[in-house]
């Protein structure tokens, strides 16, 4: 709380620009594994506006960093949680698009743990899954209903990291044009 006080007294003008895009629903999801007291683990997220290309950014309409809601056993099962969280607000997202006239091919969520990825598009089925909370298993669900599509995305590039862990200062520099805009001083 204080790094994110300390960087708004800092930066008081800070802003967002959306440019244009294909107003396609676009989500990148994360999770930081046992990161919590209690040994919980927290599911993040940045939503934005896109194109088909991976690797086009806007500013995001929504951003979250919520606490999953029961104890993960394994870091894969973080991350398809994190994608659990993601799809739900990105239904609404996606209703709201399409009341405005933007209906929506499958919104891509981009996730950088591939066994994550594959527990959501039924590409793997791992031995101890049925320990995993069987309300994760929606996103699959909408997966296969053609509602979403889990694709992966190296961590490297994944920004809603920035929502699940606190990030060393020199990475919140290099990461935060990626988010916030300012405005130039005359």
């Amino acid at each position: 709380m204080r790094r994110l006080l300390g960087y708004a007294a800092k930066h008081p003008n800070a802003c967002i620009h959306i440019v244009p895009s294909e107003m396609l629903l676009r989500i990148q999801s994360d999770a930081s594994h046992l990161s919590r007291p209690g040994s919980k683990s927290v599911a993040g997220g940045i939503h934005y506006l896109g194109t088909t290309d991976p690797y086009f950014l806007n500013s995001p309409i929504h951003v979250q960093s919520t606490t999953i809601p029961v104890n993960t056993a394994a870091v894969s099962e973080s991350e398809y949680a994190g994608c659990f969280a993601n799809g739900q607000v990105g239904t609404d997202e996606r209703s709201v698009l399409s009341n405005l006239g933007y209906p929506q091919p499958p919104t891509v969520i981009y996730c950088d743990n591939l066994c994550a990825v594959g527990l959501a598009t039924d590409t793997v089925r791992a031995k101890k899954s049925k320990a995993i909370d069987m309300r994760f298993d929606w996103i699959r669900d909408r997966v296969r209903l053609n509602q979403f599509n889990v694709s992966f995305l190296p961590g490297a590039i994944n920004l809603a990291d920035f929502f699940t862990k606190s990030l060393p200062v020199w990475k919140h520099k290099q990461m935060s044009p990626l988010y916030v805009h300012y405005p130039v001083t005359e």
